[in-house]
């Protein structure tokens, strides 16, 4: 049953709304007796207010799953997908090179975006640009080094040939 004074959406049994308080007229509950002539009728809420911090006195619980724009809170930290990046992007300067450091890069960059779109916190985009960074650049420096190891090996090679 939809109320007549404010329009929020109530259940057909329900005597009174939920948004506003007002009685709803239902059609099987007997008429209320007549207000006393004596006393000015009190006139009906007025639509719900919109300023910020009102607080309703019939409250509304939260909708979920595309609805009403409720964002669950985020955490006041780093993100564990921003610190995983950042610390991939580093072991692979030490290591295997682009077997962590790719992962590492494509992490972080997918927690920058998160963090844009505001579906991560915002503490973690330190960590998330260090790892992308870190990532792309022992990368390029590994990609480097194997062109670079490539090219000796076949100058050995052809420089082997001449010599004998």
């Amino acid at each position: 049953m939809i109320c007549t004074s404010c329009g929020v959406n109530n259940r057909d049994d329900a005597q009174f709304c939920r948004g506003c308080g007002t009685a709803l007229g239902n059609p099987f509950q007997t008429p209320t007796p007549t207000q006393n002539p004596n006393v000015p009728p009190v006139p009906p809420p007025t639509a719900t207010p919109s300023y910020p911090g009102y607080q309703s006195q019939f409250p509304q619980p939260p909708t979920y799953a595309g609805g009403g724009g409720y964002q669950a809170p985020l955490p006041a930290g780093p993100s564990g997908k921003a610190i995983a990046s950042m610390i991939l992007s580093i072991i692979s300067i030490f290591t295997c090179g682009p077997l962590l450091s790719i992962p590492g890069m494509i992490i972080g960059k997918l927690e920058m975006n998160d963090i844009a779109a505001g579906r991560a916190p915002a503490a973690g985009l330190g960590y998330a640009k260090a790892g992308f960074w870190i990532g792309v650049v022992v990368t390029a420096l590994s990609c480097l080094v194997g062109i670079l190891y490539a090219v000796l090996i076949m100058l050995g090679i052809a420089g082997g040939a001449l010599q004998s």
